[in-house]
């Protein structure tokens, strides 16, 4: 072995050099109209319908160095499963005034939901055509290869929407909905962990058999066959079993030897939960969600140093010096941070509900941006694979989802 002393040796499969990019494909860039087909209905606000984001347009950035240019080298988008084509969930203002109006130009007082962002699978081998082609993806796979750039593809396997003919066709693969003790099994994310579900609308899979989670780990080892792509970002791992981890890996150690795949996960929890995710046998690594909540409260609200210290402390004890974990400094699920740092969005106020009533831009713009290149700079030289999520190249404002998923400005 010898050390690198030129990052020009470096090539895409050098896992430690790694720095993703999130973008939800729907929100990045529309680069084919002709695929544009929004719900356009009184009961899906257009914050929460689709943009038009799609392969084509990711294609574009790519080739325009974009990516490049950021240092990034690999690409992680959101899922792209074919989802449900029509209105699900449910937001009710409760009374406040919303922001928006609604097609009609009414002020609603509720809101239902598009699967813009690609977490309500049915079909879980077919392609959302909204986003493009099988051919249009191939292509985005191709051309990112060809400069330089890895792509991981955001992967459901906890759920599925409840109108999935999978479901339709194996009701007994739900996890029970109601308790013993006759309390709805929704969102409980620690009480019942492997067997919550996440809304009404969308169930959760007993992924602890195997008549289950066998063919759900075939469907994961169809994308790496079918689609050049390198890896996987896994939703919701502290909901899925570990025989479901063990399982996938070792197909595709068994079905694809000679493939380099790297899975990277997302657990919120403490370090003993997320850990156990990373040992031998299961996946390449997790984000470590603890270091970034630690980060934000000392950048952003002042907290004591040691406090940071001592979590990135735990960090490197837990994971070591060489992990792959990875660090980030906003996603899809949190308030922008630098409208928090400066002083736009309270730090104790709903997050979701201020992007529903109110603006929420920056604030005291020279603070914010001091602190969050503070923040910028902490996950960019940490040990493990810095992680952008889109917009915050640039600092982009807003409150929590849907207010963070904005389309991106270039």
């Amino acid at each position: 072995m010898r050390p690198i002393t030129d990052t020009k040796d470096l090539t895409r499969h050098d896992h430690q050099a790694q720095v993703l990019y999130s973008l939800m494909v729907d929100r990045f860039l529309d680069g084919n109209s002709c695929n544009n087909k929004k719900l356009h209905i009184p009961e899906v606000l257009d914050i929460v319908d689709y943009q038009g984001g799609d392969f084509a347009g990711v294609t574009k950035k790519i080739k325009e160095g974009f990516f490049s240019d950021l240092g990034i080298t690999t690409i992680w988008l959101s899922p792209i499963a074919q989802n449900p084509w029509d209105a699900w969930g449910y937001y009710e203002f409760d009374g406040k005034p919303c922001k928006y109006k609604d097609i009609n130009g009414d002020q609603p007082s509720y809101t239902k939901f598009s699967a813009y962002h690609g977490y309500w699978p049915i079909y879980i081998t077919a392609i959302e055509q909204r986003f493009g082609t099988e051919d249009e993806f191939r292509k985005l796979l191709s051309t990112a290869h060809d400069h330089d750039i890895n792509v991981i593809l955001d992967y459901v396997a906890n759920h599925m929407h409840i109108s999935s003919p999978t479901l339709q066709a194996h009701p007994d693969w739900m996890t029970d909905s109601i308790l013993p003790d006759g309390r709805r099994n929704f969102e409980l994310w620690d009480e019942q962990r492997l067997t919550t579900w996440f809304d009404s609308h969308i169930p959760s899979l007993d992924l602890e058999r195997e008549d289950v989670y066998s063919p759900l780990t075939d469907s994961a080892l169809y994308w790496l066959e079918h689609y050049d792509i390198d890896g996987f970002r896994h939703d919701a791992c502290k909901h899925i079993p570990e025989c479901y981890w063990r399982t996938l890996t070792k197909k595709i150690k068994t079905r694809m030897p000679d493939k380099d795949v790297w899975m990277i996960g997302e657990t919120y929890g403490n370090a003993d939960l997320i850990s156990s995710y990373v040992k031998t046998g299961m996946l390449n690594a997790q984000f470590d969600f603890n270091i970034y909540h630690t980060a934000i409260n000392v950048f952003g609200r002042n907290y004591s140093m040691h406090n940071l210290a001592d979590v990135i402390h735990e960090s490197l004890t837990t994971y070591g010096s060489h992990h792959t974990m990875g660090n980030i400094s906003g996603n899809h699920d949190k308030a922008r941070f630098i409208s928090l740092a400066g002083g736009a969005l309270s730090w104790n106020e709903d997050h979701k509900e201020a992007g529903w009533t109110r603006y929420v831009g920056i604030g005291d713009t020279a603070t914010a941006y001091k602190k969050s290149i503070l923040l910028e700079v902490l996950n960019m030289t940490l040990p493990g694979v810095p992680c952008i999520y889109q917009g915050d190249e640039y600092a982009e404002f807003g409150a929590n989802d849907p207010d963070n998923r904005h389309m991106l400005r270039f």
